[in-house]
């Protein structure tokens, strides 16, 4: 069973992953809920992250990736939920997306897929979804506000405005 360039996207994922948690872990847990300019709570960016996660990723290979249970407008939707309960919906997200990821190989990298009814290969949407971690409010390369530093991740506290990050220093990357 040939799984290299699938252990590289995995690494990847689970870089993206920790680097968010760590920016999320110096967030107070009255500013998961704090909304600014741009709109979206830490909180909101964690229910459609993993929303995302798991529609797309739920029976990969044989159903679309915008399933018919998913409401992502409600995903926007302001909600009081406690910093254990947004740590829960995150972890629901990553495990969809791990566990699919451990049922493939190389060899379903070019399989078929549809996600809105529109045609993918699996490695075309593996990529989609690695870059849309980037741009789902987990924002990498910006300065911290914080501390001036440039960062590998940045989570922005609307309240505030500051950057909580991950230094940007070769031997703190995952």
């Amino acid at each position: 069973m040939n799984r290299t360039l699938l252990q590289l996207v995995e690494a990847e994922f689970v870089r993206y992953r920790l680097l968010a948690e760590r920016a999320m872990e110096q967030l107070r847990p009255g500013e998961l809920h704090e909304r600014g300019n741009h709109g979206n709570s830490i909180a909101i960016i964690v229910w459609h992250v993993s929303g995302n996660l798991e529609s797309k990723f739920t029976d990969l290979l044989t159903t679309d990736g915008e399933k018919s249970w998913r409401n992502r407008d409600s995903e926007f939707e302001l909600r009081d939920v406690s910093p254990v309960e947004v740590a829960g919906k995150w972890e629901r997200g990553w495990g969809v997306l791990f566990g699919a990821l451990a049922e493939l190989t190389d060899d379903d990298l070019a399989a078929p897929i549809t996600i809105r009814g529109v045609p993918f290969r699996v490695d075309e949407a593996l990529l989609r979804s690695l870059a849309q971690r980037t741009v789902d409010g987990l924002n990498p390369g910006k300065k911290s506000r914080k501390s001036n530093q440039d960062c590998t991740i940045c989570v922005s506290c609307p309240r505030t405005g500051l950057c909580w990050t991950v230094p940007r220093k070769r031997e703190n990357w995952i």
